[in-house]
């Protein structure tokens, strides 16, 4: 067993002692159930495969679809565990060679002290690119969350990272990564500011590929009625400024097409070491139709600041769904 590997499984004995000691408890609540099924269209300005830093410079239109479900289970007066997995699909109208399939999944458990709560949680992602694999992700974290007023909540976490490209061995990394959140909440909860700063320190099989990243995120939710219906605001931003240990590779862009997703494309690095600079801004909202219908509607604006070719660009995002719950 390798050292990613060890890793990781201390994270799930750990999550698996958890729950066991949660189980030995007085049960205090039967779990909830919650699930969802969404289906929807996006425009995209600028298509291509991100983690391969591989662009067509070119928009297309996607039909998409997600389903997922979640389990809530307070199992005793301190301890709560969750588990949810999600699976979504993402279809191209004309550049099919693009298409995405992906299932992820978390657990989490956490226990209430009286001065704050803390929790363990593993995530992980399987990514299909034109139906072969392409990404796996696997996250493990510790955190700790106090509610510092009546308003004021705020939550610290460690966590440990191993990702793993099928096509490109040579970005396979490990990370650990270090965040501080805080949210503020309005006094009837209806509306909500967050602020979040973090820090990850990634090392790849590559050397080129290995990165340090500062990222802070600030967001604002508001809930409200419109038209005698239940409505939600949410607007984000986010700043994140990543230095390699290396130079990078600059794949040739091309037309969409299979040629775009070859990695041995002809290749020239930069001069300096790679640095990257990026700013999202990000709207969302949803209008309850009813008690399972609900319509959503997403706009996302990034502009990525690079000295390597193909990591330098902006992108806008659209997308509208239509999600029943239940």
């Amino acid at each position: 067993m390798n050292t990613k590997q060890k890793k990781a499984a201390l994270f799930m004995r750990l999550i698996a002692g958890a729950i066991g000691m949660g189980l030995t408890m007085p049960l205090t609540a039967a779990p909830t159930l919650n699930g969802f099924f969404d289906m929807g269209g996006e425009y995209d300005s600028n298509v291509g495969v991100k983690e391969l830093d591989q662009l067509s410079r070119e928009s297309d239109w996607a039909a998409t679809a997600s389903a997922g479900a979640t389990l809530d289970w307070t199992i005793s007066p301190g301890w709560t565990f969750s588990a949810g997995a999600q699976y979504d699909h993402k279809h191209y109208r004309t550049f099919s060679a693009y298409d995405q399939a992906g299932v992820r999944g978390h657990v989490d458990m956490s226990y209430r002290f009286s001065p704050l709560t803390v929790g363990l949680n593993h995530h992980a992602v399987v990514v299909q690119l034109d139906r072969e694999p392409f990404l796996t992700l696997s996250r493990s974290g510790l955190y700790a969350g106090k509610m510092l007023t009546s308003h004021l909540y705020l939550r610290a976490q460690v966590s440990q990272q191993t990702k793993s490209i099928a096509s490109q061995p040579a970005r396979d990394a490990e990370g650990l990564g270090w965040a501080l959140e805080s949210y503020w909440f309005s006094d009837d909860a209806s509306r909500y500011w967050t602020a979040a700063i973090a820090v990850e320190d990634e090392q790849a099989n590559r050397h080129d590929y290995s990165n340090q990243a500062l990222s802070v995120r600030l967001g604002w939710s508001n809930q409200f009625s419109l038209l005698n219906k239940n409505s939600q605001l949410q607007l984000q931003w986010r700043y994140l400024d990543r230095g390699y240990d290396g130079p990078g590779i600059s794949p040739e862009v091309t037309s969409l097409g299979q040629s775009a997703l070859n990695p041995s494309q002809a290749a020239m690095p930069t001069p300096a070491n790679r640095s990257d600079l990026v700013q999202q801004w990000e709207a969302k909202w949803r209008l309850s139709v009813n008690d399972v219908l609900s319509l959503g509607t997403q706009l996302v604006y990034a502009d990525h600041r690079s000295n390597l070719a193909t990591a330098d660009y902006t992108e806008t995002t659209a997308s509208v769904t239509a999600r029943l719950s239940f």
